[in-house]
C-alpha cells in the first residue's frame, strides 16, 4: 500500500539521520478552516485546532506527526456535519529562498473521524499540501497552509490554517 510505503520512508529518513548535528525539534499549533464535504454534505465550513511536532532532519526535509480536534459543526440542507478529531504523519520539504518568508511542501498518511446525521464516518489516505513560513527570529515563525486531509470516493476534506511555529 502506498501509503504504508509514504510512512516507511518518513521513518527510515528520521532514524537514518539521528546522527546528524542539524536535526532540530519543533513544535506548533494552528487553527484552520475546513472545508467538508461527504454525501449530500457540501461545502461544510468548520473550524479546527490542530497541534503538531516535527524534527528537521536538515535545511530541507522535516519528519511530522499531527493531532487535531474539530471545534464547530455547520448544517446543510439540514444536515449536520462536524470533523471530529484527525491525526497524521508527513513528511516535510522545505524549499528555503534565502528570505524571511520560505515555502514548503508536504505529504504523508492522515485519519479522520467525523459525523455526518449522528453516523460515525472514518476515512484515512494519503494527505498532501503547501504552505509559506514566514521567520520571525531563529526559533519563531507563523504559517498559512493548505493541506487536503481527506479526498476518496466518499469525502473530500481540505484544511486551511494560521499557526505559529517554535524550533527548540
Amino acid at each position: 500500500m502506498i501509503t504504508k510505503r509514504i510512512l516507511a520512508a518518513v521513518v527510515a529518513a528520521g532514524v537514518s539521520s539521528f546522527a546528524n548535528a542539524e536535526m532540530a525539534p519543533y513544535f506548533g499549533v494552528q487553527y484552520g478552516f475546513l472545508d467538508f464535504d461527504r454525501g449530500a454534505v457540501d461545502g461544510a465550513a468548520l473550524d479546527a485546532f490542530t497541534v503538531r511536532g516535527g524534527l528537521d532532519i536538515n535545511e530541507l526535509i522535516a519528519a511530522e506527526a499531527r493531532v487535531g480536534l474539530g471545534l464547530s459543526d455547520d448544517t446543510r440542507r439540514g444536515i449536520k456535519a462536524e470533523m471530529n478529531y484527525h491525526y497524521g504523519v508527513y513528511a516535510v520539504i522545505n524549499l528555503p529562498t534565502g528570505s524571511h518568508i520560505d515555502p514548503y511542501l508536504l505529504g504523508g498518511y492522515s485519519y479522520v473521524d467525523s459525523t455526518v446525521n449522528r453516523n460515525d464516518y472514518s476515512d484515512d489516505g494519503l494527505a498532501y499540501g503547501a504552505g509559506l513560513k514566514w521567520s520571525m527570529n531563529d526559533q519563531s515563525a507563523l504559517t498559512l497552509e493548505y493541506l487536503k486531509v481527506a479526498d476518496n470516493d466518499y469525502t473530500k476534506q481540505n484544511l486551511i490554517s494560521l499557526g505559529i511555529l517554535y524550533h527548540f
